[in-house]
């Protein structure tokens, strides 16, 4: 069953994994080469991310369907398993 869930711990290496394919997929888009994501980038991002939203009480949720975590693109979608 798919649900909508705050974010745990356990999803960051999840979520870490799926914002590098998402950067990846951002450059492929960017036909001018102006797009450059650091090989680090996604552990940078998803981490500043999760510092941000302690800090400013904010909140993060993920979309969870038989222990997998989602993320949406236009025509197709990619999951890992934790």
């Amino acid at each position: 069953m798919l649900k909508i869930r705050k974010f745990k711990d356990k999803d960051r290496k999840a979520t870490i994994f799926l914002m590098k394919e998402f950067g990846e997929y951002i450059e492929q888009l960017d036909e001018m080469n102006r797009t450059d994501f650091a090989s680090n980038g996604s552990v940078y991002f998803t981490d500043r991310l999760i510092k941000k939203t302690k800090t400013k009480n904010g909140r993060i949720f993920v979309c969870e369907e038989d222990n997998k975590i989602w993320i949406y693109r236009w025509l197709y979608s990619y999951s890992i398993k934790r």
